[in-house]
């Protein structure tokens, strides 16, 4: 089966009947292959319609959990006539019926037709945003899009007819709100270097509050991770995407990015603002040291818990899951609460089915460990040791999760597996850009930096290689 996209969407233009586009995919053929078109499968525009229909079920949900409550009887009044109204839009749409989507889906005779006609619209490898700008310049121009198309599960049927652009103006958002939450963070951490240095300033490096200031970094990092990834989770699910391969792609992606980000560079950089205003403060070689990121209350010390809380806490929260264990308290209250209970049939299916396997968290939890691991791996190499130790329970933990708690995940694409793969060879990158950054930057006792005390031909080839 192929995907195309881009057909029109007036009845009265080339490719909008079935016929027409048959006869448009059939002239591909070739001497040596014949392509034969068995089916086509339009994809209608229901995005209004299913949020119709969620509409409904929520409003009868709440008309069910208050029927016995007096206090929302004039609630429950207004309720029930924005359902009739609801219901009535339904059934209006049912009667007048759904329009196409620019997209369809092909069934040829054989796979061998499928390939062919697959490269011979195979794009170049652009950019993600160079390639979305370029399938919208190709609609406005009336050219159609042909790839190998997914699994039927796989599509997001109800996200087929938002455009390029809606998707666009949705993903800056989620852009814009990232940028912010880490903004936030690095603000928090750099608040809390200045605090350190005070302290180390007036009190000493023993002064227990260093080491306050080092848990309360910890804190705000590990505090900040779960918030970006949740919601990073419904800002991408809001963008409208094609596939359910698509939004876990996506969400991996950028969670693993801003929660590295959040990791491993606001405290950085945080550090360096800190370092570069107090440098006329303190004058002795140790203190000096201490606050580019040696001794109390430095980047290392930071750091180093930060390393071992992401290696064992993950497995640890796998195996007991908040989520999950609240959830069994929900399932004994129901089955004491017996006949007596006010749960909807949905309800119970939702209280008594397993929790999903969240792949895109795993893979975003991944890409973030592995960016963070290589990227302090010059100053903290024991980090490699625990990142393997951590990995290899995290693997355990998620295999007994999946055999036996799990409800069946949905059918994804490999195309996911592969984006993966592809994405984590930037760790090599951050290896490499860690071995910059803390060469220049980290000193010795003698405030000379690596850069400094290597031969400069050694230094560069190692980051070239690398």
């Amino acid at each position: 089966t192929i995907q195309i996209k881009g057909l029109p969407t007036d009845p009265d233009k080339y490719l909008y009947k079935d016929s027409e586009i048959i006869e448009f995919i059939e002239q591909h053929s070739a001497e040596d292959v014949q392509i034969r078109v068995k089916k086509v499968v339009r994809a209608y525009a229901i995005s209004e319609y299913i949020e119709y229909l969620k509409q409904k079920e929520s409003l009868e949900n709440l008309l069910t959990i208050t029927d016995t409550l007096k206090i929302y009887k004039a609630e429950r009044s207004r309720w029930k006539k924005k359902l009739r109204a609801i219901i009535e839009k339904i059934e209006e749409a049912r009667k007048t019926g759904f329009k196409y989507t620019d997209t369809a889906y092909v069934s040829l005779a054989k796979p061998d037709q499928t390939y062919m006609i697959c490269q011979q619209y195979k794009q170049k490898k652009y950019t993600h945003i160079i390639r979305k700008i370029r399938e919208h310049l190709d609609r406005q121009k009336g050219e159609v899009l042909i790839r190998r198309a997914c699994e039927p599960t796989d599509v997001m049927w109800e996200n087929l007819s938002y455009t390029p652009l809606e998707k666009l103006k949705k993903r800056l958002l989620t852009a814009a709100t990232i940028f912010f939450l880490v903004f936030l963070a690095f603000i928090a951490e750099v608040l809390i270097s200045y605090w350190q240095i005070y302290i180390i300033k007036n009190y000493g490096e023993e002064s227990i509050w260093v080491m306050v200031g080092e848990n309360l970094t910890t804190l705000v990092i590990v505090l900040v991770d779960p918030i970006l990834g949740v919601v990073i989770g419904e800002l991408v699910h809001d963008e409208k995407h094609s596939t359910r391969t698509g939004y876990f792609t996506q969400v991996a992606r950028r969670m693993g990015l801003s929660q590295f980000i959040n990791t491993a560079l606001t405290l950085l950089f945080a550090k360096i603002v800190v370092s570069n205003h107090y440098m006329d403060v303190l004058d002795t070689p140790s203190s000096i040291a201490s606050l580019n990121f040696y001794g109390k209350g430095g980047l290392i010390e930071n750091m180093y818990p930060v390393l071992i809380v992401n290696a064992f806490v993950n497995p640890f929260l796998v195996i007991f899951d908040p989520v999950y264990i609240f959830k069994l308290y929900n399932r004994r209250k129901a089955l004491k609460d017996g006949p007596n209970s006010k749960l909807t049939q949905e309800q119970a299916h939702e209280l008594f089915q397993g929790p999903p396997f969240d792949i895109d968290w795993r893979y975003g939890y991944l890409i973030m460990t592995m960016f963070l691991t290589m990227f302090y791996a010059p100053i903290l190499p024991m980090g490699i040791v625990y990142t393997i130790i951590g990995l290899t329970l995290t693997y355990w933990a998620d295999k007994y999760v999946f055999l036996y708690r799990i409800v069946l995940p949905p059918s994804l694409s490999s195309s996911m597996q592969e984006n993966i793969m592809n994405y984590m060879q930037w760790m090599l990158f951050f290896f490499a850009a860690g071995n910059l950054i803390f060469g220049i930057t980290l000193q010795n006792d003698e405030l000379k930096t690596a850069y400094e005390t290597t031969p400069k031909i050694l230094y560069w080839a190692g980051i070239v290689i690398t």
